[in-house]
């Protein structure tokens, strides 16, 4: 059985990271994946295991005519699958359908990693193209609840799933005198790092502050621009990519996160596996999360305010750390195992049902 795993664009984020685990566990069961990306711009992203097909190349904005003959020109050269996991922009669900249109035994799987507005306000599409998908997976219950509201007929929850080895129970350690916070993840402006930033001049408590992941060159020039405004030099340290994050994280006191949106952020679930204290913007996905005071806490959008005092509190002993043990059993639905299992069922049970 073949599958086509369809990404339109891909860096080095919680997407990727997700597609790799998928493509990896799927293999183990004998499928044959290809994934193929619509637009690559040179980043190598994939697990050198699993077959990859750049399509287009470059940064040029391509209209959905040239995607659309893009991937009919893959699939006339390379074959028909037997299941599309159309991910990420609900566009893909519409370009993928279109080419296989004629054949009503390969189902459109949509695989969305944000809520569906934030895909419409980019101008990847919306729920106009996800009615060309057979069947939608949602990865949060955010997700789920806007699908089914908008009458998307067979939705079914799969969560993101977490190599749980790369979140060793040895990571657990934290140093609370250390004052270490770490931003894991894709550099890129809906992640307002800047708000960690601003929020590090407020706090009375001299934290250090490490940035894991790359992104978008502008972005980070903006960045250490604000680091050197705000005098920031001596307490922000950039890590670039790193292939365990969490490797590079083993001493962080709290990992942060201030993004506008997230469908299901993975690196808070790879934080809470690590037993880490997580600090994040209330994002769909972090709310099905985090329990303020017991797998986290919370703070408002772009508050930079809030996120000093819950920084204060953490070092001055007024909040507590997380206990490790009981954020990673919290969390354990998303192990790859578990979560890949269910995934599997719904794609062996519905590609033979048709």
């Amino acid at each position: 059985m073949k599958i086509d795993i369809v990404i339109a664009v891909a860096q080095c984020g919680g997407v990727e990271n997700v597609i790799n685990e998928t493509a990896s566990y799927l293999q183990k069961q004998g499928w044959r994946i290809r994934v193929v990306q619509l637009i690559w711009e040179g980043v190598n992203w994939l697990n050198r295991s699993v077959s990859f097909y750049p399509l287009l190349f470059g940064k040029d904005n391509h209209d959905l005519e040239e995607l659309v003959k893009a991937y009919g020109d893959f699939i006339k050269k390379e074959g028909e699958p037997d299941a599309v996991l159309a991910t990420a922009w609900p566009y893909i669900s519409f370009i993928t359908k279109t080419v296989l249109q004629n054949t009503d035994t390969i189902p459109v799987i949509s695989w969305l990693h944000a809520p569906v507005e934030e895909y419409v306000a980019a101008g990847f599409g919306g729920y106009e193209s996800l009615q060309w998908a057979d069947f939608h997976f949602a990865i949060s219950d955010y997700i789920y609840k806007k699908l089914k509201c908008n009458n998307l007929p067979k939705i079914y929850r799969v969560y993101n799933p977490v190599s749980f080895f790369k979140t060793d129970s040895k990571y657990f350690k934290t140093d609370k005198q250390n004052k270490k916070l770490f931003y894991i993840g894709r550099i890129s402006p809906e992640k307002r790092i800047e708000v960690i930033l601003k929020a590090l001049t407020l706090s009375t408590e001299s934290w250090n502050f490490y940035i894991v992941g790359e992104g978008e060159k502008e972005y980070v020039q903006t960045l250490q621009d604000e680091v050197f405004r705000l005098r920031l030099s001596n307490r922000v340290s950039w890590m670039g990519w790193q292939e365990n994050p969490w490797k590079c994280a083993e001493s962080a006191d709290a990992i942060v996160l201030a993004s506008e949106y997230e469908g299901m952020p993975l690196v808070l679930i790879e934080a809470l596996a690590c037993g880490k204290t997580v600090i994040t913007t209330p994002t769909q996905g972090a709310v099905e999360l985090i329990m303020p005071g017991k797998t986290g806490y919370l703070f408002g959008y772009n508050d930079y305010g809030m996120l000093a005092e819950i920084l204060n509190a953490l070092q001055q002993g007024q909040l507590p750390f997380m206990d490790g043990e009981h954020c990673k059993k919290y969390v354990m639905k998303y192990e790859s195992n578990t979560a890949l299992t269910e995934s599997m069922l719904v794609f062996m049970f519905k590609i033979r049902e048709r």
